[in-house]
C-alpha cells in the first residue's frame, strides 16, 4: 500500500516538474517581449542577449511612441473586425459542411470527408506561401479582402 502512494506522490511531482518547465519555456518568449520593448533601440539589438536591464532604466515611452505615430487603436480595430469577419464566415460554412457530412447522403461523401480529415492534418504553416501567391494572383495584395478571403472557409 505504501509503494502505490509512494509511486502516486512521485509520479505527482514528475508531472508538477515537467508542468513548471513547459510553462518557463512558453513564458520565456513573452516576458522577452515585454523587456525588450522597454529598452531604447541600440539597447534592444545590442550584441548580449542576455542584457536584462537597461542602465538609463527602463522605456515606457516607447508605448505611447507606438499609440501615437502608428495610429494603433485603428490597427487594432481593423485586426478586430477582420477576425470577427473570418470567425463568423468560418463557423457558417464549418456548420454547412458538418451538416451536409452528417445528414446529405451524395456522390463522393466518404473521399470529400476525408480530404477534410487530411487537411486537418497538414501544418496551417504549408499554406502561408499558396495563400500569398492565389491572393497576389487575384490582385487583392495590401487589400482587406486579401486578408480576409483565405480564412473565410476552415
Amino acid at each position: 500500500m505504501q509503494s502505490a502512494r509512494a509511486r502516486n506522490i512521485a509520479s505527482k511531482v514528475v508531472m508538477y516538474i515537467v508542468l513548471i518547465i513547459m510553462a518557463f519555456i512558453m513564458l520565456v518568449p513573452f516576458v522577452w517581449m515585454i523587456l525588450t520593448a522597454l529598452k531604447t533601440n541600440q539597447e534592444a539589438i545590442s550584441v548580449d542577449p542576455f542584457y536584462i536591464f537597461p542602465a538609463n532604466g527602463w522605456h515606457w515611452e516607447n508605448f505611447g511612441e507606438v499609440w501615437q505615430s502608428y495610429n494603433f487603436l485603428v490597427l487594432y480595430k481593423n485586426t478586430l473586425l477582420m477576425i470577427l469577419f473570418r470567425v463568423i464566415c468560418a463557423c457558417l460554412t464549418a456548420t454547412m459542411a458538418g451538416y451536409a457530412f452528417g445528414r446529405l447522403k451524395f456522390p463522393g461523401k466518404n473521399f470529400f470527408f476525408a480530404l477534410v480529415l487530411v487537411q486537418m492534418m497538414i501544418p496551417a504553416q504549408i499554406f502561408i506561401i499558396p495563400q500569398y501567391l492565389m491572393v497576389s494572383g487575384l490582385g487583392l495584395l495590401n487589400t482587406i479582402t486579401g486578408l480576409v478571403f483565405p480564412g473565410i472557409v476552415t
